[in-house]
């Protein structure tokens, strides 16, 4: 059964970066993505596991969907904090109960037993795609002026606006992917877009965390 894929390599080489890298962290934002990474790499290696003898693996990939959006949104929140005036607070955890709602209501009004939770993963990508934005915004306002070469959080925020923008474009084309495929040679489009998307996104974090190694206080 092929379990080496394009992302498990690229979860693996992250999460390998991340559990050097990040070894001297605590349970901050940056020690949490240790956890998350190797949560990742086992849904990932599971999921593939179970499309191979033929189980439907979508439970597991929407189960996944919940722990996505509350590690993201968390990470998120620590990187925008330092860049605004008012305690995130509030706003964060409105943002996971709407988040948690939706999720919920969409996997229990599903018209069939399992389906890929694709309004959730919608809403899910458009927020952090803004709430990236935001970081941004606020980045080029600070003073004095940060090297961004050196600075981890830059990176990490860039390898997941790439990655959710992206996905929340594919998802606005799913249907059309997938009733009428196209196709790059004999690689489906759809899984070339996603490879390329999680490379890009795996990438920018294991460099995101090479420069907060070497940049602890940047």
């Amino acid at each position: 059964m092929q379990l080496i894929t394009v992302y498990t390599i690229a979860e693996a080489a992250c999460l390998i970066t991340a559990l050097y890298c990040l070894r001297r962290e605590g349970w901050n934002i940056w020690g949490l993505q240790r956890a998350y990474l190797a949560v990742v790499l086992a849904t990932e290696l599971v999921g593939t596991y179970m499309r191979g003898a033929a189980i439907n693996n979508l439970p597991l990939y929407n189960i996944f969907i919940l722990i996505e959006g509350a590690a993201i949104s968390t990470v998120l929140r620590g990187m925008l904090q330092p860049l605004l005036h008012r305690h995130l607070g509030p706003s964060f955890w409105g943002w996971l109960v709407l988040f948690g709602s939706v999720w919920a209501l969409e996997w229990s009004t599903s018209p069939a037993e399992y389906v890929y939770l694709n309004y959730t993963v919608a809403l899910m990508s458009l927020v952090f795609f803004v709430a990236c934005g935001i970081y941004f915004y606020r980045l080029l306002l600070t003073t004095p002026q940060r090297s961004i070469s050196r600075h981890g959080p830059f990176w990490w925020v860039s390898g997941t606006a790439i990655f959710y923008l992206g996905g929340f474009m594919v998802n606005l084309a799913l249907d059309l992917l997938i009733e009428v495929p196209v196709y790059v040679d004999t690689v489906l489009l759809h899984d070339i877009i996603n490879g390329g998307l999680n490379l890009a996104l795996y990438s920018l974090w294991g460099y995101s965390y090479i420069t907060r190694f070497l940049n602890p206080s940047s």
